[in-house]
């Protein structure tokens, strides 16, 4: 029955070329930052392409010879898809190669593995990237949906071949392959729903939160010939209607409601014109067969490949303008042009690769032989790919750390000794000479090739360091210790991870003393007893809440002499209150003041001590050609609001009894309005916001001073 399953005809549908330059145009202006708010969402529309297409081809092919041949399946995917994305990625190493630092170099060849072995999604949903606000994306980011579609295509010809086992007749299996397809749907929809709302960034590259667009489209596949005999009235408004669909959602669906329900329109749509409107004369059938729509359509897997490796790389080294926009539109269009001709139209050609002699003799298995090698083949190729998931997103913290990639090949220098610690007035030249550099000092550019995470402070080490995640915090959480156990005096560091990077300097300025340091950290949860929700979690303020009460409980355990409190100024914006500004500041300062107050204690002193203001990424502002001055910041609005609400509070509680500082750093880090990327030979910032370990380090000197000033360190 098999032999007269009917499938959509052995055609080629200039309207399905059309929505795919739709889609890829909307893509690449989104990105290009063009004011398509809901661009992203062409990636959906080429989902429900891809599983329409893949699923007539695999019936097209049961249909003309009675069976589904996996290998054959896997050579033409392959065919398709890896001799461009090879060239581009290729071409994206070369040129991060050349014009980045190793860091950043390695980090893009990671994600170049995990493209290579089809869990780029995972391995995004791993590192905790954010699609749509991450400040240093990698060039390979976009791969995220290949890895999607491909995933899903491993699976899904063992279904097709699996439905012809067990239905046998046309009817049934058409009827097994669509209830796979509807189920799909459903589940996948339900996980998405859900998935957008509690982690909005991990459910954006989730394969199962968009696995109900490609089955949306199998599904459309299956139901084309029953839908082919409908009114030529009805056919014509559905279509009309999905083109509508198609050019308006991209322009009004905000991208941050992707997958889920944001996605939904434009796959409709998609949808729509499959079903109803693929050789069609009327006008939206004919508007998609629009030539030079057409002409995008026809490259837009290449026009997909190269638009983001070249804003990324070009925006690494000139600000996003304009002409800059055109020249990159114009850039992605030749190159893809060039890819199209040379590589994908070529390569796409069946060829015989097996000389007569091989193939009789791969030819004596018997059919029945050929079916389970290749079904067993497919489902370890599953399993394969499943566990390169699973090791993205539950393995070691290592697999996806560009410094163990780099150490390992032993491409990273050993850390340079420690500098001699600055006086307060040696500091402020630094950093003056800093504000007016304009090329990187030897020893900076240096150090820029090492900055990886590891050249952050030991304590902010997730697996051997006392930072903790809060949602994940265990109940006897990790701390980080200094100096002699049996010290007669005892300091006790707690905050966010910004407390954590400023343990070095305490360190350094308390041990000599003969003090005990100890210390513990959650990330993104200030000491400060406010609620605020810096991941979009909407649990976060309860864990981060528990989390602060842990901190607060080792201080009162270890009966410390001495509290230091830091976090970082990047929570103030996440107010579940909302306030913003003057309120935000008061209600700041009032949690402030209500921290205090709970960590009190008779001969207690509690020192606020506030992190560098935030500013670029060294990552993200540092290329072999650039100079200092791309990295200087400013302090942000927020850093000013922290700061007056902390020393407030401070001067207050003092008012009452309490024993509480404010130690003002934006001198440190700044000189006036200017805040360099280094100072001396320290690289100041090991990220946008955190201490690398050298500068805190350098740092312990005139924190002693400081501390010295407030007469709260006891010298025994």
């Amino acid at each position: 029955m098999t032999s007269r399953l009917t499938v959509p005809p052995h055609k080629h549908h200039a309207e399905i070329d059309g929505i795919r330059g739709l889609a890829v145009s909307f893509v690449v202006l989104f990105h290009l930052g063009a004011g398509v708010r809901g661009g992203a969402v062409g990636v959906d529309v080429f989902f429900t392409i891809s599983g329409f297409v893949i699923t007539a081809a695999l019936l097209r092919e049961l249909a003309s010879t009675g069976r589904v041949s996996l290998p054959g399946f896997a050579a033409r995917r392959i065919r398709r898809l890896l001799p461009a994305a090879a060239v581009v990625t290729a071409a994206t190493l070369v040129a991060t190669g050349t014009l980045w630092f190793q860091p950043r170099f390695f980090q893009t060849i990671l994600d170049a593995f995990a493209a290579a072995t089809l869990v780029e999604n995972w391995h995004l949903i791993g590192a905790g990237a954010s699609y749509l606000h991450d400040p240093t994306p990698s060039p390979l980011q976009h791969l995220w949906s290949l890895a999607v579609e491909e995933q899903f295509y491993l699976a899904w010809p063992l279904v097709v071949v699996l439905a012809v086992v067990v239905g046998r007749s046309r009817r049934r299996i058409l009827l097994l392959v669509a209830g796979v397809a509807i189920l799909t749907t459903a589940v996948s929809i339900v996980v998405a729903a859900s998935l957008t709302v509690s982690s909005p960034n991990a459910s954006y590259f989730n394969t199962t939160t968009r696995l109900w667009e490609i089955a949306l489209g199998c599904l459309c596949c299956v139901a084309l010939n029953r839908l082919r005999h409908l009114p030529a009235t009805i056919r014509t408004w559905a279509s009309s209607a999905g083109v509508a669909l198609l050019v308006v959602m991209p322009l009004v669906v905000p991208s941050d409601s992707l997958p889920w329900p944001g996605a939904a329109p434009a796959v409709v749509g998609t949808a729509l014109v499959l079903l109803c409107g693929l050789g069609g004369s009327a006008l939206p059938s004919r508007a998609l067969r629009f030539a030079p729509l057409r002409w995008l359509g026809l490259r837009s897997y290449s026009l997909y490949l190269w638009h983001f490796p070249l804003i990324v790389v070009a925006t690494s080294v000139i600000d996003m303008t304009p002409a800059l926009a055109l020249a990159i539109a114009a850039a992605t269009l030749f190159l893809s042009a060039l890819t199209y001709r040379y590589i994908e139209v070529p390569f796409q050609r069946p060829r015989r690769v097996l000389s007569p002699d091989r193939t009789r003799t791969r030819t004596r298995l018997s059919p029945r032989a050929t079916a389970i090698a290749a079904v067993a083949a497919s489902t370890s190729a599953v399993l394969i790919v499943g566990c390169f998931a699973v090791a993205q997103v539950r393995g070691p913290g290592k697999l996806g750390d560009p410094a163990f990639a780099a150490s390992t090949l032993g491409l990273i220098d050993p850390a340079p000794p420690p500098s001699t610690p600055p006086t307060l007035d040696e500091l402020r030249r630094q950093l003056s000479k800093a504000s007016a550099a304009r090329s990187w000092p030897a020893e900076i550019r240096s150090q820029l090739d090492s900055a990886f995470t590891s050249r952050l402070p030991p304590a902010m080490d997730n697996d051997s360091g006392c930072r903790h995640n809060p949602v994940e915090s265990t109940q006897i959480p990790r701390t980080c210790s200094w100096g002699d156990p049996k010290a007669s005096r005892r300091a006790v560091v707690i905050g966010d991870s910004s407390a954590a990077a400023w343990t070095p300097a305490v360190a350094g300025a308390l041990v000599p003393l003969g003090w005990r340091v100890d210390a513990l950290s959650f990330s993104g949860c200030s000491f400060v007893s406010v609620s605020a929700t810096p991941t979009g979690q909407p649990w976060f303020a309860e864990a981060c809440g528990a989390s602060r009460d842990t901190m607060f409980r080792l201080a009162r355990q270890l009966s410390a002499d001495l509290v230091l409190l830091s976090d970082s100024t990047n929570l103030l914006p996440f107010l579940e209150s909302g306030a913003q500004r003057d309120a935000a500041e008061r209600e700041w300062r009032d949690g402030t003041t209500e921290t205090l107050r709970a960590l009190d204690a008779p001969d207690r002193a509690l020192v606020l001590l506030p992190a560098p203001p935030k500013g670029p990424s060294p990552a993200i502002c540092t290329t072999r050609l650039s100079a200092p001055s791309a990295c200087l910041a400013s302090p942000p609005s927020n850093y000013h609001l922290k700061r007056d609400a902390e020393s407030k509070a401070a001067a207050a509680a003092r008012k009452t009894g309490v024993d509480a500082h404010y130690i003002d750093t934006l001198p440190w880090f700044c000189t006036g309005t200017r805040c360099p990327l280094f100072a001396g030979t320290n690289l100041i910032r090991g990220d946008a916001s955190h201490l690398s370990e050298r500068m805190s380090r350098a740092l312990s000197d005139i924190l002693r001073e400081a501390l010295d000033r407030l007469d709260v360190v006891p010298r025994r």
